[in-house]
């Protein structure tokens, strides 16, 4: 049983996912002729302001949810995984409405709030979860 097999798939997508934010990330971060042929010449800053540092925020908090679910029980990550579905693509579309350079809430604030979020109900999702398998398990011995 390899760690990228179909059945380890939920377990190591997480830290996939990161990977992919975080790279997408730095380059939009610190790549400027991709940011000004993406963009505009003119808002290549912004651009890159607007795109790249949320994903890196975004990226690791994924990668603290990767590493946590490597240690999850395969009960646990099935129930997570519609949790996961639901969540994900909501966090992505609010950041896409957000105001890239608004005073309060930009996309980098924005994307740790919902990495902080996510992160949070990941840890008592899986936490509350394992404690109501471990007492069913308890009661059946």
């Amino acid at each position: 049983m390899t760690l990228f097999s179909r059945k380890n798939l939920w377990r190591v997508s997480p830290l996939l996912i990161a990977a992919l934010f975080w790279v997408t990330g730095y380059i939009f971060s610190y790549y400027e002729p991709l940011a000004d042929l993406l963009c505009d010449r003119y808002n290549g800053a912004s651009c890159m302001y607007a795109v790249g540092f949320p994903l890196l925020v975004f990226s690791q908090w994924f990668l603290g949810i990767g590493i946590v679910l490597l240690l999850a029980r395969a009960e646990v990550l099935k129930r997570w995984s519609i949790f996961a579905i639901l969540f994900v693509p909501l966090a992505v579309i609010g950041l896409a409405n957000t105001s890239p350079t608004q005073f309060l809430y930009d996309r980098l604030s924005m994307s740790d709030i919902f990495g902080a979020l996510f992160f949070t109900i990941t840890i008592f999702w899986i936490v509350i979860h394992t404690i109501i398998l471990w007492r069913k398990e308890k009661k059946v011995i």
